[in-house]
């Protein structure tokens, strides 16, 4: 073979060495960017199934609400009731079991004669009767209210229940925020303080 054939031979021969590296080199970019297309799919998966199962264990975790107690404290509305209750020495006993509590607002408590929450306030008998009078000893909420005609209180007494077109009036006086659940118990309020007979 003459020189320049040789040479030529060799020029064909490198270039097709450097083709065939490249081609190589081609095939092994593509397969690595499909693995790792692959594993981030993967990764993308794995975190999707746990941030599910993190919300899937949150929806299976019992929701606790607050006791009868602590909504008192913390309800601005059920400012004077709550303190009549703590004057009377009753909070024990609505953080013992369950209740219904029939809690009048602050207009209900304006709605009484100047000076009637003072009188009520230095008189200790009185005062638990008539916060006993707005306490059920068992959990109503307002379907099972609507079912009824009369509630026997922690008192002794008994409430007359009426319902029609879906409101609700105890002794006369309007339910007007029903159904607060709380861990032992109802709270709804009421827009008139309910006094005993005497």
């Amino acid at each position: 073979m003459r020189k320049n054939e040789q040479g030529l031979v060799g020029i064909l021969v490198a270039a097709a060495v450097a083709v065939a590296g490249a081609t190589g080199g081609s095939v092994y970019v593509e397969k690595q960017r499909e693995t790792n297309e692959t594993i981030n799919s993967a990764m993308s998966s794995a975190r999707e199934s746990i941030e599910q199962a993190k919300v899937e264990a949150t929806e299976d975790l019992p929701v606790i609400n607050p006791g009868i107690i602590s909504i008192l404290n913390n309800e601005s509305n059920y400012a004077t009731f709550n303190s009549l209750v703590d004057m009377a020495g009753m909070r024990d006993l609505l953080a013992s079991n369950a209740f219904t509590v029939f809690a009048p607002t602050e207009e209900a408590f304006a709605k009484l004669p100047e000076g009637a929450v003072d009188e009520l306030a230095g008189n200790p008998e009185r005062l638990q009767r008539v916060l006993s009078y707005h306490i059920i000893p068992a959990a109503y909420d307002t379907r099972r209210l609507s079912g009824v005609d009369t509630l026997p209180t922690v008192l002794g007494d008994s409430l007359g229940v009426k319902s029609a077109g879906g409101r609700v009036q105890v002794n006369g006086a309007n339910l007007i925020e029903a159904d607060t659940r709380t861990a032992n118990g109802y709270i709804h309020s009421i827009d008139t303080v309910l006094m005993p007979a005497e």
